[in-house]
């Protein structure tokens, strides 16, 4: 398969991305791709794209399971954190512990509810 066609196979399937190639999941575009159709695609990205900014921003906002599939280090971004709680208040429940007492957060939660 080359890399247009694992494109092409993303962007038909939202589901597809878990049956491509390791080297295709480790792709910064394709994972960008597969974010966008479903966040929950996380889980299957390397290790580098899990601690990538854009890959895990682009997941969070759209999978209340992407973050925690994030890397700790994302877990820990206050920006990454805030987009998961936008998409989802269930988020906060997977952020870094510094984050269970914050109050900007547990606000932006609450007026999500």
């Amino acid at each position: 398969m080359t890399k247009e066609e694992a494109i092409n196979l993303v962007i038909k399937d939202k589901d597809s991305f878990v049956w491509l190639d390791e080297s295709f999941r480790a792709n910064k575009k394709i994972a960008l791709l597969a974010m966008k159709k479903n966040g929950a695609n996380l889980r299957y990205v390397s290790d580098k794209l899990k601690n990538d900014y854009d890959v895990v921003l682009l997941a969070v906002g759209n999978s209340v399971l992407a973050l925690a599939e994030a890397s700790e280090e994302m877990r820990e971004n206050r920006e990454i954190v805030k987009a998961a709680i936008n998409h989802d208040i269930r988020s906060l429940s997977v952020a870094h512990l510094s984050f269970k007492e914050s109050k900007e957060l547990a606000v932006l939660a609450l007026s999500k509810n």
